[in-house]
């Protein structure tokens, strides 16, 4: 019968990590590290900025006599503060993933863990499947816009 440690594990492992491919998982770790702390950052700046956003161009609208300034206060500058926050909302988890990721791959390479290193290409996996998916939404919506644009022209010539 087995033991409970050995349960799951094979005697001769299929996949095994050579120093030079645990000095490029420490390199890119470091990287990954300063990537996602500098990405928090400035995630957290762009959501004041929207904050700033939004109470800027209310006052100024707010205060201004000029009826060009007066479109600001009509929901304009909020609605441009949000997008800020939400691009930067959008942006705080692949940069979690990516901390969690370099966390867990020093994790491995110090302590020669190989569950250590499942988990933290788990994190990059599920980074890189945000980012993925993120893009194609983008992507969408910028068929999506030039569609509409372009039926807009052409409806403006007929």
């Amino acid at each position: 019968m087995e033991s409970i440690e050995n349960i799951g594990k094979e005697e001769n492992a299929g996949l095994v990590v050579e120093d030079q491919a645990k000095v490029y998982l420490k390199e890119t770790a470091k990287w990954s590290n300063f990537l996602a702390i500098v990405g928090l950052v400035m995630s957290g700046l762009f959501m004041l900025m929207g904050i700033g956003v939004m109470i800027f161009m209310g006052s100024i609208a707010g205060a201004s006599e000029d009826p060009n300034l007066k479109i600001f206060s009509g929901g304009f500058g909020i609605m441009y503060g949000l997008i800020y926050i939400l691009i930067a909302a959008f942006y705080v988890y692949p940069c979690l993933k990516l901390y969690g990721f370099a966390k867990k791959t020093k994790a491995s390479i110090n302590l020669n863990d190989s569950f250590q290193l499942t988990e933290a290409l788990s994190q990059l996996n599920a980074m890189f499947k945000f980012m993925g998916i993120l893009t194609i939404i983008v992507l969408a919506l910028y068929l999506l816009i030039i569609l509409v644009a372009m039926g807009v022209g052409l409806s403006s010539i007929f």
